[in-house]
């Protein structure tokens, strides 16, 4: 920073000056600017303010010709739908800000389970290109070094979170249940009951795990009981 200067603001042209200056001096491969709220005073909404601070730095980088990495930050999470993917209309501000960027990466947190979890597993996709095919989403990892540290794990996506259905819990119930051992189909309709599900719950759960659940005898057998499948190994 320029003498006497607490905060970069380049919608000063004194400050824009100086990282010309730099810029011409390093001969830079990337520019990486840490974070778009940080660097002007104008803020990040009105589209006229946002243009000539982004119109600045996107020339710069032409004239220098080297690579520019703007960071700028998505919605509040409370704002954030629960989707599958980001969207351009994901990140605060004016939309200029994704308009004017040949590609768009998003970075956010996924939650993989009942609990919020911020060192949780994170989502890295293509948000926007204008320079090639989407690919696919990917995962990353923080993951603990020792004695101390932490290392990038890359892997698939992580999927949201979302809350079982009252089926589903039938279903992690019943194989629960029957994990102590076989039991009758009305012992299942019993123990159900005080779990609160109900008998037609049962026994769609009992057909959706048909490839994990058998019977000891025919249906309509007095001697009939219910019992996890033995898998060959």
């Amino acid at each position: 920073l320029p003498q006497g200067k607490l905060f970069i603001d380049f919608a000063d042209q004194d400050d824009r000056d100086h990282l010309a200056e730099m810029v011409y001096h390093l001969s830079p491969a990337l520019i990486v600017i840490d974070s778009l709220s940080s660097i002007s005073t104008r803020g990040e909404n009105n589209i006229e303010d946002v243009r000539d601070v982004l119109s600045f730095l996107n020339s710069l980088a032409m004239d220098a010709q080297c690579g520019l990495l703007l960071i700028h930050h998505l919605r509040k999470r409370g704002q954030l739908p629960l989707a599958d993917t980001l969207t351009i209309d994901d990140f605060r501000g004016s939309g200029h800000i994704i308009a004017i960027a040949r590609s768009v990466i998003g970075l956010s947190v996924i939650q993989t389970g009942p609990e919020p979890d911020r060192n949780g597993p994170r989502r890295l996709e293509i948000v926007k290109t204008n320079l090639a095919r989407y690919p696919e989403p990917i995962g990353v990892e923080f993951l603990p070094l020792e004695p101390e540290g932490v290392y990038l794990k890359y892997g698939d996506a992580p999927q949201n979170y979302k809350e079982p259905t009252q089926q589903e819990q039938c279903e992690t119930w019943l194989l629960q249940v029957l994990a102590d051992g076989p039991l009758s189909p009305k012992e299942v309709i019993e123990l159900a009951k005080e779990e609160g599900f109900a008998r037609r719950t049962v026994y769609r759960a009992r057909k959706n795990l048909e490839d994990r659940i058998v019977s000891t005898a025919g249906r309509r057998s007095p001697n009939n009981q219910w019992r996890l499948k033995v898998r060959d190994f």
